[in-house]
């Protein structure tokens, strides 16, 4: 992967998280749904018979009823309803594979870092909404220890070039 690439993961690894997250609950849900709607619709045509109305001319011939549940399956008239369906949930389930890749690479390369690395690299590149100056007030707070802003830019830039190497 090249830098550029490293750098959007971790741009989209927090939007990444909570959608693998929604993504799955939703995409079981969805196939056991449509799967459950499959089984109604076979069911629904297994039943098909033809209607008898009064007064109305009838043949004296049998009629084959699975010759015309099979030619209704082969028409693909059935289908067209669950299609759209099914286009819905594998694009779903291409995207969870997608997020899914974004988040397992970038905890990987997190993994790769000593705690504090990390923490650099949370707090200011994949949380990247805090100044200099509040991260350095939470780096106090979490480890009671007075950092100058220099020294957590030469972390951040030591942790980067590590995950950068990680990528390669």
């Amino acid at each position: 992967m090249t830098p550029e690439q490293v750098d959007e993961y971790l741009a989209q690894y927090r939007e990444a998280v909570g959608r693998v997250g929604f993504l799955e609950i939703q995409v079981p849900f969805l196939r056991k749904d449509l799967r459950r709607r499959e089984e109604s619709l076979a069911a629904y045509h297994a039943l098909d018979t033809p209607v008898r109305e009064e007064g109305m001319p009838h043949g004296s011939g049998t009629g084959n009823p699975v010759e015309k549940i099979v030619l209704k399956y082969a028409d693909g008239r059935d289908h067209d309803e669950l299609c759209s369906d099914r286009n819905d949930l594998e694009a779903l389930e291409a995207e969870l594979h997608e997020k899914k890749h974004i988040v397992d690479c970038v905890n990987a390369w997190l993994k790769g870092l000593n705690e504090r690395e990390a923490w650099v690299v949370i707090h200011k590149v994949i949380d990247d909404e805090f100044s200099w100056r509040e991260v350095i007030m939470m780096f106090r707070l979490q480890y009671g220890e007075e950092w100058s802003r220099d020294r957590l830019k030469r972390i951040k830039e030591r942790a980067m070039e590590k995950i950068y190497d990680y990528a390669a």
